[in-house]
């Protein structure tokens, strides 16, 4: 009877363990790949010194000078695309057996999915409107799958690594051009668009409460990811 107890005691505590790991292995190979991939899809090392270029001769009002995104398409992003659509392949092959269940969000994003599609019959440039849907499927095909294989714990951790790269490249980025000036005027651009580092940012303010817990050494890396979010 003893052994039996002691046994089930420690399956719970493997089982708590392994529901309280944020972290492994794949995990850390999967943020490598997200933010490898994301980097030359739509990241650019110059991007804040574009943009500060672009201010200087803007005509239109200093305050939204950013709204324009940079015009030059990176010759790799396909290839990046699919091979983010690859990993999340891999990952769902991998993934436990699941069953989808009749829910309204399921049926919502069914029926976005249908009209999207259906808009190319009366786009004006059915081609582009073609190659962005299929832009759309990849990077969809990517998220699906690492969605699948990790838990919801992992998978918040994975965009809290991939939030602060990102968030931390982009200072880097702009500490090297000499555009990091904070002040009553500054909008951080990062190595993207400033509306794209601010949900970075924010994802990391969300995520940040997932961390605390009677650890202490938690409870300073949860403040630590809040207060780099804010700041941003």
């Amino acid at each position: 009877m003893s052994i039996a107890i002691e046994k089930a005691s420690g399956l719970k505590r493997t089982q708590a363990a392994v529901e309280d790991q944020l972290f492994s292995p794949l995990s850390l190979m999967t943020v490598l790949v997200i933010v490898v991939c994301y980097w030359f899809i739509d990241h650019n090392w110059s991007a804040s010194e574009v943009a500060h270029s672009i201010s200087v001769n803007y005509t239109g009002g200093d305050e939204n000078f950013t709204a324009d995104r940079i015009k030059s398409v990176n010759s790799l992003s396909t290839s990046f695309r699919l091979v983010f659509a690859t990993w999340g392949c891999v990952c769902f092959a991998i993934a436990p057996k699941f069953r989808l269940r009749s829910s309204p969000l399921l049926w919502s994003l069914l029926a976005v999915a249908l009209f999207l599609c259906a808009s190319a019959f009366w786009s004006s440039k059915p081609s582009q409107t073609v190659f962005k849907l299929a832009v759309l499927g990849t990077m969809a095909m990517g998220s699906f799958g690492i969605a699948a294989k990790f838990s919801l714990r992992e998978f918040l951790a994975i965009t809290t690594l991939a939030s602060l790269a990102f968030v931390f490249v982009g200072i880097v980025a702009e500490v090297a051009h000499g555009q990091f000036r904070p002040g009553s005027n500054y909008r951080f651009i990062g190595t993207i668009h400033p509306n794209s580092e601010a949900i970075f940012a924010s994802l990391l303010c969300l995520i940040s409460r997932m961390f605390l817990s009677k650890f202490g050494w938690r409870n300073f890396l949860g403040l630590g990811v809040f207060a780099f979010g804010d700041r941003k």
